[in-house]
């Protein structure tokens, strides 16, 4: 089910086919049908008629949700009716009461009726931030302007992508911008690193080869031939020895470092390696621990915990595993599937083809069943909620989860009673959110 739930986690929006109140909650599913992504209601009603796969996610608080036809872009409603006809080019979805468009390879940003605030005239726009401030590129400089449609921070510095940024326009994050500064003012041919405040003044100087987005507070930096862990502030925290410089994106205290052969090992935040840089796989932590994998592309293939020390746990190594949710791991013994407490102590006894972690209680399982997997969802203790009988399952959310039975997806609830008629190429979980204003 990895290729069903896990692929448009970030499509947090969509909507319903009734009148809505301002704070309505709103419950909606992304599905295939026909070739086509769409929405249904919990009663499997098409809500949102089409609209395009590979869209970011659409903001509820502007009720506006990207539609794709013949290749161009507009907007629909939340009752699915066009609101702002397909005429862009390209388009990302409405924040903070605005979009960026593109007509051509011009970009401009609109409001929720379609006007331009500001005109397609410039080689990159972005959406706004909580700041209040949307940024315009041109000729590689980069601007910021305010929701009256005014330029606040004019054209002066230079902008690129930074690497392992999230989104592919410029915006503020943790108070700041990575921008760029020529080293001579008669040349752009070299440039160093700073960045700016939302002042558009630079909060760190420009003195930098390279630097990461902040994370937790932290950017990795090179100046001289040093790498340093620098603040918001600029502040050089601590020099790092012992890797090359990457760019390192902390969560909750650690990030993943890389050697330059390929292998993984964990860095924490004042500098120290936990755990060398010689393994093939290391997850995120979770609730302590953090799965680490060796000889990945052998059929040898190993993991292992360690905790926020960087210390092996349990003294023991399983087959594949999945991180810790709700007190337990779902790990493979000789070749089956069950799960350990976080003690490393088997609870529920390896008897699975696979199994996802828990959530809200509920764990996808599978079985063999003659020739043929099938998949049910377990208890803590073990036992079947409901028992193996779909081709394929995902995680229940908002009372209902996605299954596959024959060729189609469709939708159960928890008593196992099929409330959604199979009828989907792909189906992904339901999202419950507020309308918005």
């Amino acid at each position: 089910m990895k290729q069903v739930v896990a692929a448009f986690a970030l499509i947090a929006s969509m909507v319903v086919s009734v009148t809505l109140r301002a704070q309505d909650v709103i419950e909606y599913a992304p599905v295939l049908h026909q070739g086509v992504w769409k929405c249904v209601n919990k009663q499997g009603a098409f809500i949102l008629s089409e609209f395009p796969s590979q869209a970011d996610y659409i903001s509820f608080e502007d009720k506006r949700a990207i539609s794709l036809k013949d290749k161009k872009y507009g907007y629909a409603d939340l009752q699915g009716s066009i609101v702002i006809p397909h005429q862009f080019d390209q388009a990302l979805r409405f924040q903070y009461g605005y979009a960026a468009v593109a007509i051509g390879k011009k970009w401009g940003i609109i409001d929720v009726s379609g006007n331009f605030l500001v005109k397609p005239e410039y080689d990159l726009t972005g959406n706004f931030g909580p700041e209040g401030l949307a940024a315009l590129v041109k000729d590689n400089r980069v601007a910021f302007v305010n929701r009256e449609g005014t330029i606040k921070i004019p054209f002066q510095y230079y902008w690129r992508k930074t690497l392992g940024a999230s989104l592919d326009y410029p915006f503020f994050h943790e108070g700041v911008l990575q921008v760029l500064v020529p080293n001579d003012a008669a040349t752009t041919s070299e440039y160093k690193l700073g960045f700016m405040n939302t002042e558009g003044n630079l909060q760190i100087p420009a003195k930098y080869l390279k630097a990461s987005g902040f994370n937790e507070g932290i950017s990795s930096a090179i100046r001289d031939g040093k790498i340093f862990l620098i603040d918001t502030k600029g502040l050089e925290l601590i020099e790092l020895t012992g890797i090359g410089y990457q760019p390192l994106k902390f969560i909750k205290g650690f990030s993943e470092i890389k050697s330059d052969d390929g292998t993984f090992g964990i860095i924490n935040k004042e500098g120290k390696i936990i755990l060398l840089p010689i393994y093939d796989g290391v997850e995120e932590f979770s609730e302590g621990f953090a799965a680490i994998t060796f000889n990945a592309k052998s059929i040898t293939a190993k993991s292992a915990f360690v905790d926020t020390t960087g210390k092996f746990v349990f003294n023991r190594k399983f087959g594949y595993v999945q991180s810790y949710k709700e007190g337990m791991a779902a790990v493979q013994i000789d070749g089956k599937y069950g799960f350990i407490d976080r003690s490393g102590k088997v609870v529920i006894e390896p008897q699975f083809q696979n199994a996802m972690s828990f959530s809200n209680g509920i764990a996808v399982v599978s079985v063999m069943k003659g020739s043929k997997i099938k998949y049910g969802y377990i208890r803590p203790d073990g036992s079947f909620l409901i028992k193996p009988k779909f081709d394929d399952a995902g995680n229940f959310s908002n009372g209902l989860a996605p299954v596959k039975l024959g060729k189609y997806y469709g939708y159960i609830n928890a008593k196992g009673k099929v409330v959604i008629k199979p009828q989907f190429e792909a189906a992904r979980g339901f999202e419950k959110v507020r309308a918005g204003k």
